[in-house]
């Protein structure tokens, strides 16, 4: 079984990841983890799809990237399931500058690619479409709704462990290792800009936590940037209701 972990930067994949591992080893499946860019996903699909005995392992893949030879694999396949998210591409703009040492324009670019990725793959049958608003909202809601697709269902208590367990303050203790360098499995590497520091085992870097809030974009950019913004995101922000 793949399960897919994918969408948007920025928009809750690492918090949807975290869930899905809090659920898979509270109920005893062991699971490998998978981390595929660009052709990586299509040839880690083919390749479970011919090897028979791999089918009955769970692999938990993380990626961000999609493409039409992903999407004829993953019709109509019985041992994939997915979960995709998305979030206001201003708020993705302001999080990606700050993750990224972007400027504005760099950072809009890959909200513009990203968002073309999750509109192909969000169309497959497999994928729970997670808007990041409402996972934040209500965790303990999308935790249940989670583990129902997988076809687990889990009790109100563990939910509720689970919620705690994948909290912001949880996680930002993560963080606060991997900045310290105390934890085993770090990876470093080299974007445009800046040296990433990331732990290989939850995907938390080293400016993973910042502001989870709704709206962020009006007090992070400035008003020609605010501007813009509006303007280069018209299409995305009208298809998905959120307010100009």
């Amino acid at each position: 079984m793949i399960i897919l972990n994918a969408g948007v930067p920025r928009s809750g994949t690492v918090l949807v990841n975290a869930i899905l591992r809090q659920l898979f080893e509270r109920n005893g499946i062991r699971i490998g983890q998978s981390n595929p860019h660009g052709k990586q996903l299509p040839m880690l699909i083919r390749r479970l799809q011919h090897a028979g005995h791999d089918r009955h392992k769970t692999i938990l893949v993380h990626t961000h990237t999609w493409n039409a030879e992903t999407a004829a694999l993953v019709v109509g396949s019985s041992y994939i399931t997915g979960f995709i998210n998305f979030r206001d591409p201003r708020d993705v703009c302001v999080s990606l500058m700050k993750l990224h040492d972007h400027d504005f324009d760099a950072a809009a670019q890959m909200v513009e690619t990203n968002f073309k990725i999750f509109e192909q793959a969000s169309h497959a049958a497999c994928m729970m479409v997670i808007p990041y608003e409402l996972l934040i909202a209500d965790r303990p809601g999308h935790i249940f709704q989670i583990a129902r697709r997988l076809g687990l269902w889990p009790g109100l208590d563990e939910v509720a462990e689970i919620d705690a367990a994948t909290s912001v303050d949880a996680h930002k203790a993560v963080m606060d290792k991997v900045n310290s360098g105390e934890m085993d499995g770090l990876t470093r590497r080299q974007n445009t800009n800046r040296v990433m520091t990331e732990d290989s085992r939850t995907l938390i870097n080293d400016r993973h936590i910042q502001s989870g809030a709704k709206g962020r974009w009006r007090d992070e950019l400035t008003e020609a940037q605010q501007n813009a913004a509006n303007e280069r995101f018209h299409g995305i922000l009208t298809r998905y209701g959120y307010e100009i």
